[in-house]
């Protein structure tokens, strides 16, 4: 008698290689897997593989999917396995430099150049600034009063984060502060929010 399905196995793989990598393993109520490891530009080809107790069963392989999205990303690191919201960011979009906080110190010696020690700290930190909101299907700007305040809470809840670059960089980070400032010279009072984000492990 064959074994009972437990799940799925979803191997992701870039047309460029050979090789495929295990990006999920799924139950049999899932009918559906966003992948939000993906880079821009880039073709790749899903394989699904059914499993069950001891055996793996022949993989479904998909079409060819071509990514191409503009913009950054946020969303929470687990997403994945519990859900939640993914917001963009691209309209009057300004990422600032990225900074690479490193530990060096510098000490001077009686020799002809100094000594130089490092720790292991390396890490990403930066800025985002941008008009928050959504676009509607006739092309106008959607920001509701609660999206603002959906996201600061989501900005300043202490959890760590995936944040993917318009190049398809992608960081997992904390963020925090969201200051807000209004053009008053429209009716809809336009808000340009700016928030900070420091990469962790």
């Amino acid at each position: 008698m064959p074994s009972a399905l437990i799940g799925w196995k979803v191997y992701r793989r870039d047309v460029s290689t050979d090789i495929s990598t295990l990006i999920a393993t799924v139950g049999t109520g899932i009918s559906t897997y966003i992948d939000y490891g993906v880079s821009a530009y880039r073709t790749y080809i899903y394989e699904i593989l059914p499993y069950t107790e001891g055996t793996i069963g022949a993989p479904l392989i998909t079409n060819s999917i071509e990514t191409n999205f503009f913009g950054w990303y946020l969303m929470p690191y687990d997403i994945a396995i519990n859900g939640g919201k993914v917001f963009k960011f691209d309209f009057n979009l300004d990422s600032s430099d990225l900074s690479n906080e490193v530990d060096v110190k510098i000490y001077e010696t009686y020799t002809k150049k100094p000594s130089v020690g490092m720790t292991d700290r390396d890490y990403l930190t930066g800025t985002i600034s941008c008009i928050a909101g959504t676009i509607n299907v006739d092309g106008t700007l959607y920001q509701p009063t609660d999206y603002i305040s959906e996201l600061r809470s989501f900005i300043n809840n202490k959890k760590p984060k995936i944040l993917k670059s318009r190049k398809g960089d992608v960081w997992k980070v904390v963020t925090y502060g969201m200051p807000q400032s209004f053009n008053d010279e429209v009716g809809e009072q336009i808000t340009t929010i700016t928030f900070n984000f420091s990469e962790v492990n």
